[in-house]
């Protein structure tokens, strides 16, 4: 909000690049390789161009239709080259690959694959909700982008505050009841989103509202992020921190894609560009304000629809199984963390 209140939108992305070169260089001085790291492993450099081009398409299709027209055959041709790209990788780390980026036979965990398909799901559903209600409040309630910003602050106070809560309360029942908990509590939020937010709802419920959803996130993250590396191989734990972070931001990206989808289809794209940027003065003609808020509305019970299927397979994930003891480490410590509270 402050950033396209008072300089452009496009310094957005510019803030990032001294953020990334500080966060690489601080990594490269504090961070050493681990005694444990296997030898001579090299970057598979294959691999990694195959992914980037399967989501470079994916995203590709998703904006060029979103621009341009669905039916443009750039669309199409995106669309078709993004599984490609995405089934070669598949083929070149399972047969060819000798150090592959994402060791597959670590989905032959249940607890692992099914933390990590909960946390794809959890990002696709939920990570458009700020984005969504950004424009709700610009395009409906009439506000400026900057006090438009002050009332997603409650769901990012509330998901730092209830976030050692949920860490501590998942030692304690059970990592698999507090994350599916979490899930339940941010669907119940996009139920009320879905069904009670109109032309007229209080600014104040909107912001318990995003509390609460915030709630919802400090309970569910802690306990699914510590059950995916409980379960991971300790010679793999940076191997499924990167898979959670992948899966997590790829469904990130297409929740905002899936948002931008639900704007587009009921109000003109010059509209939601300007909402976009913040450059919208005043609300919506009355319209326009009921047709936005039917395709936000289709977009959140799409959402909810997701969290109930991420809060099914967080509750039949199972319990964490025990690893093989690593030569050198104590057999309690590589069984630790399979406790039947999970």
């Amino acid at each position: 909000g402050l950033v396209i209140t008072f300089t452009t939108w496009r310094l957005i992305f510019w803030i990032n690049l001294p953020v990334g070169v500080f966060g690489t260089y601080w990594a490269y001085r504090a961070l050493h390789p681990s005694a444990r790291a296997a030898k001579n492993e090299t970057f598979d450099v294959p691999a990694a161009v195959f992914f980037t081009l399967g989501l470079l398409f994916l995203l590709l299709a998703v904006t060029w239709g979103l621009l341009y027209s669905w039916t443009d055959p750039l669309v199409y041709v995106f669309f078709l080259a993004a599984p490609l790209a995405l089934a070669a990788f598949v083929v070149w780390e399972v047969r060819v690959s000798e150090d592959p980026i994402l060791d597959f036979s670590m989905f032959r965990n249940r607890v692992f694959t099914l933390s990590i398909t909960t946390a794809a799901m959890q990002s696709l559903a939920l990570f458009s909700v700020d984005f969504l209600l950004v424009f709700y409040l610009e395009g409906i309630a009439g506000l400026d982008i900057l006090t438009a910003s002050y009332l997603i602050i409650p769901m990012a106070a509330m998901v730092s505050i209830a976030g050692p809560f949920g860490g501590m309360l998942s030692d304690r029942i059970g990592a698999r009841i507090v994350a599916t908990l979490g899930l339940a509590v941010q669907a119940a939020v996009l139920v009320f989103f879905s069904f009670f937010l109109t032309t007229r709802t209080p600014l104040l419920d909107i912001g318990i509202a995003e509390a609460v959803y915030g709630v919802g996130g400090g309970l569910f993250w802690p306990a699914n992020t510590s059950t995916i590396m409980s379960s991971a191989p300790p010679r793999r734990y940076g191997v499924a921190s990167g898979v959670m972070n992948t899966f997590r931001n790829t469904g990130m990206v297409m929740s905002f894609a899936l948002s931008l989808v639900a704007a587009t289809s009921v109000i003109p794209p010059y509209v939601v560009y300007q909402l976009f940027i913040g450059n919208l003065s005043g609300a919506l003609p009355p319209n326009l304000a009921t047709a936005y808020l039917a395709g936000q509305s289709f977009a959140f019970e799409v959402s909810i629809v997701l969290l109930a299927v991420a809060a099914v397979v967080s509750l039949v994930r199972g319990k964490l199984p025990a690893h093989a003891p690593i030569p050198g480490e104590a057999p309690a410590a590589s069984a630790a963390n399979g406790g039947d509270k999970v």
